[in-house]
């Protein structure tokens, strides 16, 4: 995993009943003391061929087991037969087995009331699984709820056997939290499955399960932008981690883990620690067998000591040496698409500092990026539009404009691509405001005018000023009331702002009918920035020529 990575990646869900924690609670072993029988070695032969894939085989085995009376037998041979679907994407065919058993469950004279009410929540488990994979997931919800509450009836009576289905179902449940978008409640059960996973086991055990709960909980708790909470969740993950035997398992955990607690850090205001906790980091890892990790671990150190120490003597020192690194590893033949990440972020750090080096970091990434063998999906196409843009920014401000509107048109051609219109229509703001600076106003219309097009306001909804429509609209209105002089078309832009996007532009309205000699609305306007908390001072107001003409009006003075 990334370092820079802030989302866990997890295994894919399996049903409780193939889950290897589990396997010591599933039906049928209530009584492990038991001599065996013959059934109990035909079931084992089922489990066996099962596992083995020979699902066929299982099934024709199993039949003779389906057409006996109600009892634990039976609801073993339909718990299998429901796996055995389940393995066979057969959902409908398994949830019937569910179903069949929950009907009949209370008519075994076998089953104790508490071995029943677990059972019917190992059911409702496996039966919620299901109807995760088919895309139910409203049902799965209500049937994650049901197993739940089984296992909280049973947990204070026999805590030992149903912790541990307990915390699985509050997992399963998170996760339908998450993809139903209610990442509170997600949160909460991620937090409920710890503390049970915790419960399960003696405070010494090595148990990476308990550690992956914590990291993970760690996780979405930074995404919700719980800082404390996050960086608590983390430090009992890397307790957890501590009694991982040595090895690469224990140091890629610790790694991770003291990198978020890191970045937790940064988020809390305590930097100190932060550099702390990322140098331990970078001592923990293997820079010979991960040396890209080392590479954008260094990097998030080198980022904050410059964020505490802007003038830090050592940068460029740290520049070279990660340079020279990083041109090993192309040299070597490594993933060029990864190498672009580092190189792009090192361009960022470089940007108002290093010029020179700058430039040639976004030249690198470029390279790295259009010479990759991956195939160009969404995400390496981002990341070269964003080597375009960088690279457009610095020539620009290094006095080349024509080389940065290349650039420019480079981001663009890849964003058509793409079919972004947001995104082209950012970059058409860009190009606009660059044929304003190379005295091209005709071109720079052309460019804002094909950005109000491809960001349109959706049924004139309220916009933010920082959308692509609304800084295209504001450029070009400006451009039509001076370079071109056509200020009854810059009205007619102003007041589409004005509507799609209230309270930004009083002022603006307001020297444009000035200008258009209506000062009725002028004085209106001017009225209105007066009154917003962002005005201008008198001494500012009176200062603008184009508000002249409306001084001679009585008016003037009852506006202060």
């Amino acid at each position: 995993m990334s370092v820079l990575s802030r989302k866990s990646r997890r295994a894919d869900a399996v049903p409780l009943s193939q889950d290897s924690i589990n396997r010591s609670i599933a039906l049928g072993q209530y009584q492990p003391n038991a001599n065996p029988d013959l059934a109990e070695s035909l079931f084992s032969q089922i489990r066996a061929l099962k596992d083995q894939g020979h699902l066929d085989e299982a099934q024709l085995l199993l039949q003779p087991l389906l057409n006996g009376r109600v009892t634990t037998r039976l609801f073993q041979a339909l718990m299998l037969q429901a796996e055995i679907y389940g393995e066979q994407k057969n959902y409908s065919q398994a949830q019937a087995c569910y179903e069949l058993l929950l009907e009949n469950v209370d008519a075994d004279d076998q089953l104790s009331a508490q071995e029943a009410l677990r059972l019917k929540g190992l059911v409702q488990l496996n039966a919620g699984w299901l109807c995760e994979q088919s895309g139910a997931l409203a049902e799965g919800l209500l049937r994650y709820n049901q197993a739940i509450i089984c296992f909280e009836a049973l947990a204070e009576q026999i805590p030992a056997l149903v912790l541990t289905s307990l915390m699985m179902a509050y997992r399963q449940r998170a996760r339908v939290y998450r993809l139903l978008g209610q990442v509170t409640e997600a949160l909460q059960d991620l937090e409920r499955s710890a503390q049970a996973q915790t419960q399960v086991m003696t405070p010494l055990a090595v148990n990476t399960d308990i550690l992956k709960e914590w990291f993970s909980l760690g996780l979405l708790q930074q995404d919700l932008g719980h800082w404390t909470q996050a960086l608590a969740s983390h430090e009992l993950a890397l307790r957890q981690c501590s009694l991982l035997p040595n090895g690469p398992e224990r140091e890629r955990w610790t790694v991770m883990i003291q990198t978020q607690r890191a970045f937790c850090c940064e988020q809390l205001e305590q930097p100190e620690l932060a550099l702390e906790l990322y140098q331990q980091a970078l001592n923990t890892l293997d820079v010979e067998q991960e040396p890209l990790q080392f590479v954008l671990l260094r990097l998030l150190k080198i980022a904050l000591q410059l964020r505490l120490e802007p003038e830090w003597p050592d940068a460029v020192i740290a520049f070279a040496e990660l340079k020279q690194t990083l041109d090993q590893l192309e040299l070597a033949g490594a993933d060029r698409a990864e190498l672009a990440v580092p190189l792009l972020a090192l361009a960022g750090l470089c940007h108002e500092r290093e010029t020179d080096w700058a430039l040639d970091f976004y030249s690198m990434a470029i390279r790295c990026l259009e010479q990759t063998r991956r195939q160009a999906d969404r995400v390496l196409q981002g990341r070269l539009i964003d080597a375009y843009r960088g690279r457009a920014e610095l020539l620009e401000t290094l006095g080349h404009p024509l080389k940065a509107l290349g650039s420019l048109k480079q981001a663009v051609r890849l964003a058509e691509q793409m079919m972004d219109a947001e995104l082209q229509a950012e970059l058409q703001v860009q190009i606009g405001l660059l044929y304003q600076n190379l005295n091209k106003p005709e071109a720079a219309i052309n460019a804002f005018e094909q950005a109000r097009l491809l960001d349109q306001p959706v049924s004139w909804a309220i916009r933010n000023p920082e959308d692509s429509w609304f800084k295209a609209s504001y450029f070009l209105a400006f451009l039509l009331a001076t370079e071109q002089h056509y200020p009854e078309r810059a009205l007619n832009v102003l007041l589409e702002i004005q509507q799609v996007c209230p309270g930004y532009i009083e002022y603006d309205l307001a020297c444009l009918y000035a200008k258009l000699e209506q000062s009725d609305q002028a004085f209106e306007y001017l009225q209105k920035h007066l009154q917003s908390p962002s005005a201008l001072s008198f001494e500012d107001i009176s200062a603008d020529s184009d508000l002249a003409a409306l001084q001679t009006d009585s008016r003037w003075q009852q506006l202060f």
